[in-house]
């Protein structure tokens, strides 16, 4: 997917006329994203919609507090402190999930896929607020 500039090559169907649209409605110039000062030229830039995570590795623990961390940190790990044991059963389950991603694409995106749930700002306030009870 082009991120617009002087160096991309938009596709050459509606979603063309989409960028030039919108562009247009802030007053910038699609064909003109040169400007003589450097700074101010928009090069662009491609990005992929979809991407395949790699290294994936998932694990669903049960637990009893809500409040005890789940991981370690990196400074837990640094000081070489021992990875959390979990129960075999418990009050509560989550999923821990272990992925990369290439830079420019985001685990926020990732997650909400993988557990089919809102990441609006709405949501998350509503989930911080909860939890915050």
């Amino acid at each position: 997917m082009p991120l617009p500039g002087f160096d991309v090559i938009y596709p050459k169907h509606k979603i063309s006329e989409a960028y030039r649209e919108m562009l247009t409605a802030d007053n910038l110039d699609i064909d003109n994203m040169r400007h003589k000062i450097r700074d101010y030229s928009l090069s662009g830039a491609y990005r992929k919609i979809i991407i395949r995570p790699q290294n994936v590795s998932w694990e669903v623990v049960a637990y009893d507090d809500p409040k005890i961390p789940l991981f370690n940190t990196d400074v837990d790990n640094l000081e070489g402190k021992p990875p959390p044991v979990f129960a075999s059963e418990g009050k509560y389950r989550a999923l821990k999930m272990d992925f990369s991603l290439p830079p420019s694409t985001y685990a926020t995106m990732a997650i909400r896929e993988v557990l089919k749930m809102d990441t609006s700002i709405k949501n998350q306030t509503q989930l911080n607020t909860t939890w915050l009870r």
